[in-house]
């Protein structure tokens, strides 16, 4: 019995520790799949596109057949009439007051002068446009996702600078407090440095806030509750290689215009702009219609007295029918009118968004070109920032240099290395921007690739 206790209590313990047990950081590629799975937008992309296909199911179902069968039953009456033969009274119906029928009725549409195909076109084009659409708000989705984790991950490696900023600043201090105190520094020399601290300290809270104010934009962007089991979600940094040459990863030439999702969409809109416009031409000119039917129907079966057969009707029908408005006082003209322009409307708004995307990657490309160089630069000047602060470093421990030459090669370092993160993650940004133009930012992030 005791082992026993001892047991559930065990399990009952690992399980508390299970439930307490925070989840691992997030890295770019969990993010990601993370956003995925929460993201309200993308839900609706992909709700979207269902209904798309449902809608293509039910324009193709109306060129079958349709099969329809009703049944009628209850009570119904008449007042009763004098009959034409003789001076009584009949009812309208032999087996009032019940009344009962049923019909099974076989119908389909062989010809609606193209209304049917042109609809089951659209429906087509709705659902392949809702696909474009889709895949566009899932790298959409995950362009924003890896940015704003860009800017996080800078934001935490600047944070990191300014504290060690701030430790150094104020080991130096000290250092400098002890010998002004004992009369070597003056007090000058003192004041200044001890600004220094103080300026530090506020850059170091600075670069906290801005961590936070990063995580908020990531956590809205993957759609995680700040209440709830998401509550508790945290991310990890990018760590910048340094040995990593970014300039290698550059792209030579733009992406191909034509693996865009935008000139993608341009087509299928440019056609549901045309199938519009056939619709209403369709709709307009002499209708001609083919219809089908085949019906069994039987009534009066409770009540009458007779068989159930006795009322049994069947019956069939293929009618050629012409409907032509001769007069509608112009409705019919300016509907056509109206997807006219209407299609022209779009053609326009779709060579606008083709324009907008031809900017967005020429200035993409200018931008590419300006950071790579930024970065290959704040690189260089990085490792000459630190060799210098070495060798003043090693000058200041042998009384050779002033405190002051020391600080002053300290915030050159500083500046050094803030400037080459900020181009580092500013080069993986535009990288990413360029995935999604090319349409490979998804095999990017779920393949690893950061």
């Amino acid at each position: 019995m005791a082992r026993r206790l001892a047991g559930i209590f065990a399990i009952s313990l690992l399980a508390a520790v299970s439930r307490a047990a925070p989840s691992p950081p997030l890295d770019l590629e969990r993010a990601a799949k993370f956003a995925l799975d929460n993201s309200p937008i993308y839900k609706n992309a992909e709700r979207t596109e269902a209904v798309r296909e449902l809608e293509y199911g039910n324009a193709r179902s109306r060129i079958w057949p349709t099969l329809s069968f009703s049944a009628t039953h209850g009570l119904q009456d008449d007042a009763p009439v004098p009959a034409s033969d003789s001076y009584g009274f009949t009812r309208t119906s032999p087996s009032a007051p019940w009344a009962s029928s049923l019909s099974l009725g076989l119908t389909e549409t062989l010809y609606d002068s193209g209304v049917s195909l042109t609809n089951i076109s659209i429906a087509r084009l709705n659902r392949e446009l809702a696909g474009v659409n889709k895949l566009k708000g899932r790298d959409t989705l995950l362009s924003d996702v890896a940015n704003a984790y860009y800017k996080f991950s800078l934001a935490s490696v600047l944070l990191k600078i300014r504290e060690q900023q701030q430790q150094q600043i104020e080991k130096q201090f000290k250092i400098l407090k002890g010998q002004y105190e004992q009369g070597f520094k003056t007090r000058s020399d003192y004041l200044r440095l001890k600004a220094q601290v103080q300026r530090s300290e506020i850059e170091r809270v600075a670069a906290k806030g801005n961590l936070t104010l990063e995580v908020v934009n990531l956590r809205k962007l993957i759609g995680a509750d700040p209440k709830g089991e998401n509550a508790e979600i945290t991310f990890e940094p990018l760590a910048p290689k340094t040995d990593r040459n970014l300039e290698e990863l550059a792209p030579s030439r733009p992406p191909a215009f034509e693996s865009t999702y935008e000139y993608k969409a341009s087509r299928l809109q440019t056609e549901l702009a045309n199938r519009g416009v056939e619709l209403a031409k369709n709709q307009y000119g002499p209708q001609i219609l083919v219809d089908s039917a085949f019906a069994y129907m039987n009534s009066d079966y409770m009540g009458s007295g007779r068989d159930f057969g006795a009322g049994d009707r069947l019956s069939w029908n293929a009618l050629l029918k012409l409907k032509y408005d001769i007069w509608d006082w112009g409705a019919n003209r300016r509907r056509v009118e109206i997807a006219r322009v209407n299609s022209d409307i779009e053609r326009n708004n779709v060579r606008q968004s083709l324009l907008d995307t031809g900017a967005r990657i020429g200035a993409l490309m200018t931008d590419l070109e300006r950071i790579m160089l930024n970065y290959k630069t704040s690189r260089e000047l990085l490792a000459l920032e630190e060799e210098s602060y070495r060798t003043v470093e090693a000058q200041y421990r042998l009384g050779r240099v002033a405190y002051l030459d020391l600080i002053s090669a300290l915030d050159n370092l500083l500046s050094a290395r803030v400037q080459y993160y900020t181009s580092y993650f500013d080069a993986m940004k535009a990288l990413a921007q360029y995935r999604y133009f090319e349409g490979t930012i998804y095999s990017m992030i779920s393949g690893g690739q950061k």
